[in-house]
């Protein structure tokens, strides 16, 4: 049922490495809400929050996370509650499949919304934290 990793999902993975930033990542559900999230668990060094639909999660901590990833993905977040959730969460990167959740597009045009592009290649974004 889960996306099979792809050289996208690799080279996103490797933008976040390739960062000497510290700080975790959270990764989005894909559209069908599966947790793609666990190739970068498995991909990274740092910390990582996956977002998913709850009936593909068995464990509470794995619930847990998906609710937190829930709640930093909320498209009507203000920049500021963003922020403020990001720090708590100690998250520096978003990973969104780009065209399963376009929430991203408001927060580019926010100047305000404290996120900047470190990958695109049109199929994964990773935003940075700053």
């Amino acid at each position: 049922f889960y996306q099979v990793v792809d050289p996208s999902l690799v080279h996103a993975a490797h933008a976040i490495a390739a960062s000497d930033q510290p700080g975790g990542v959270a990764v989005r559900q894909d559209r069908r809400g599966w947790p793609i999230g666990w190739w970068f668990e498995a991909l990274q060094e740092r910390p990582v929050i996956v977002g998913s639909d709850p009936r593909w999660l068995g464990f509470p901590d794995e619930r847990a996370n998906a609710r937190l990833a829930d709640t930093l993905f909320d498209g009507h977040l203000d920049a500021e509650t963003f922020r403020t959730r990001a720090a708590a969460a100690n998250v520096r990167f978003l990973v969104i499949p780009k065209w399963d959740w376009i929430g991203w597009d408001r927060w580019q045009r926010d100047e305000r919304f404290p996120v900047r592009v470190v990958f695109d290649d049109d199929v994964m974004l990773v935003l940075q934290v700053v």
